[in-house]
């Protein structure tokens, strides 16, 4: 009688332990199934290859006459001079000058100027993992004493193309042309944007 309890209660240990056993496992194969969902879910960050392509294959799209750099014999107030590579450029809410002739001519700002303060009107530009600064035509990076000019980031979207540019075609490609920078039109979850997807080169 005695080695008939003990052997049930043995057999009912057994199937304790291999219950158990059981459940460790599909907890460990649950947990595998959990990490490797996060794993599939999380997806690399997109690339944008940027277009370089030659001037002589930029085939502008009816063109318009643009108006050509503004120039001023006194600049405003406020404006601020900075010296970049020995070139001093002068600054003012957005614009930069440089001396040419007896007057002062608007240019685009070569990467690398360090400006106090961004224009009054700016927007940022989030390219992973990096927030930028943009306006008028001019993206920024902020570092330590202001804002530094910096070259379009390929993938930076902005919702309005910058002032002046031109509609050319790239052996058959549609892009938007700024200060030899493409930008080419996408579509994105809050309607139409222009990317930065290619420099003109020469």
């Amino acid at each position: 009688m005695n080695q008939t309890i003990n052997f049930s209660h043995m057999k009912t240990n057994l199937l304790y332990i291999v219950f158990i056993i059981s459940v460790l496992f599909t907890a460990v194969n649950i947990n595998t199934d959990a990490q490797r969902r996060v794993i599939v879910v999380r997806k690399p960050a997109r690339t944008v290859v940027m277009t370089r392509v030659p001037a002589s294959r930029v085939v502008y799209v009816n063109r318009r006459v643009i108006a050509g750099p503004v120039v001023v014999r006194t600049l405003p107030a406020a404006t601020v001079t900075i010296v970049h590579r020995r070139v001093p450029y002068y600054y003012h809410a957005g614009c930069y000058y440089v001396l040419r002739e007896g007057a002062y001519v608007t240019v685009p700002p070569p990467a690398g100027i360090v400006v106090p303060v961004l224009p009054s009107v700016f927007v940022r530009v989030f390219v992973s993992p990096v927030t930028y600064f943009y306006a008028g035509g001019v993206f920024y990076n902020q570092v330590p004493g202001g804002y530094e000019t910096v070259a379009p980031p390929a993938g930076a979207q902005i919702t309005e193309l910058p002032e002046g540019a031109e509609k050319v075609n790239v052996e058959g490609k549609i892009f938007y042309e700024h200060n030899g920078t493409l930008y080419k039109k996408v579509e994105t979850d809050n309607g139409f944007a222009y990317e930065v997807s290619g420099s003109v080169e020469g």
